[in-house]
């Protein structure tokens, strides 16, 4: 059932428009920075790329370069297969390429997507697509690949309420929620907090009374459809999106996050000192998630949104240096990649071990 109070000027800009369909979203921006970092089973290696299209090949241990080796993309994330073989690049085409781990040639490729999620434990990639909206409904394919192989393992194509513009998955890939971008409503009228509501209370209030709305839509491991319904909370694209436990996390900032259930409740979440979103990445259980900002970076456990900080453990000269990739070692070692193009080393209790330059 299409949400009441749509109107069409802005159905257009969501399901029809050209600049929207041409991927159904806008392809990610570059980012100069070390921002998509893998580590190897064993706990040996770590591979990092940043925008000089390049893998540099580190020793885990001293974060000394071994190698460098030319791929020509520019990498968003990067993630290792468990059996050490491949190596899967997310790049700004809204595609991922994957890699022979050992000699780092391509093998092989997804096909275009418009979002896409993670689900690290099972080592499947799932993406979406959006197609034209076509007599109230909108095509859009499913798809889940294997992260050890690069191969297409199902996909579903589906007439959908609305366009997708974001997708989030568990760790198994059982659970997979879309999101659109949001859009105007009519059933909420626009207004601003009263001047006594107290502050932790005027983030829902603004949402819950700013006449915008997105819709959800729950799908299973085998791409069937469930629950769909519209929702109160509204933003942008979100910096972090993920599932667990049959909730999905969205996080944006220190106060724009929500949870969603599959019974369709939500629930707004705030963050102390998680602020700002440079570098984001959840843990493969998704038992916490990191986040990167200007010379520190927190820890934050999924259930209770306990932090821990952590530092640069210098400043450098110039521009100020943002924390934008991370990877998480079979132990539990993060490791962060920097816009001034160094790489962190930091413990699981958030202890920073290392930083050294990659060029």
């Amino acid at each position: 059932m299409r949400p009441f109070g749509l109107c069409g000027a802005i159905f257009s800009l969501i399901c029809g428009s050209p600049l929207l369909l041409a991927s159904a979203a806008q392809a990610a921006t570059p980012v100069d920075a070390i921002g998509a970092i893998a580590v190897s089973p064993d706990g040996a290696t770590v591979i990092a790329s940043g925008n000089p299209r390049a893998f540099y090949v580190l020793d885990a241990g001293t974060l000394e370069i071994r190698q460098r080796v030319w791929h020509g993309y520019n990498p968003l994330r990067l993630n290792w297969s468990r059996d050490g073989r491949t190596l899967a690049l997310h790049h700004t085409d809204d595609m991922v390429a994957f890699f022979d781990a050992e000699t780092l040639k391509e093998t092989a490729s997804t096909e275009k997507f418009t979002d896409l999620c993670f689900a690290a434990e099972a080592e499947k990639l799932v993406t979406v697509t959006s197609g034209r909206e076509k007599d109230g409904k909108v095509p859009v394919t499913l798809a889940i690949y294997s992260l050890a192989t690069g191969e297409k393992l199902q996909s579903a194509e589906i007439d959908y309420t609305l366009a997708p513009a974001s997708i989030a998955c568990s760790p198994d890939a059982g659970d997979i929620l879309l999101v659109t971008k949001e859009y105007d409503t009519d059933k909420e009228e626009k207004k601003n907090p009263p001047p006594d509501l107290p502050r932790d209370e005027q983030p829902e209030f603004r949402k819950r009374h700013d006449a915008k709305a997105m819709w959800l839509g729950w799908f299973n491991g085998g791409l069937g459809k469930g629950p769909e319904f519209e929702s109160w909370f509204s933003a942008s694209a979100p910096a972090l999106f993920f599932v667990r436990d049959g909730k999905a996390l969205w996080l944006k900032n220190s106060t724009e996050n929500a949870e969603f259930g599959k019974d369709g409740s939500i629930a707004m979440r705030n963050l102390a000192r998680a602020s700002s979103f440079y570098g984001e990445l959840a843990s493969p259980d998704h038992g916490y998630f990191l986040v990167g900002t200007m010379q520190k970076g927190q820890i934050v456990d999924t259930a209770t949104f306990e932090e821990v900080e952590f530092a640069f453990p210098d400043r450098l000269k110039g521009w100020p240096e943002y924390l934008y990739g991370f990877a998480i070692a079979p132990d539990g070692t993060i490791y962060g990649g920097t816009s001034g193009y160094r790489m962190m080393k930091i413990s699981p209790d958030g202890k920073v071990l290392d930083m050294k330059p990659v060029y």
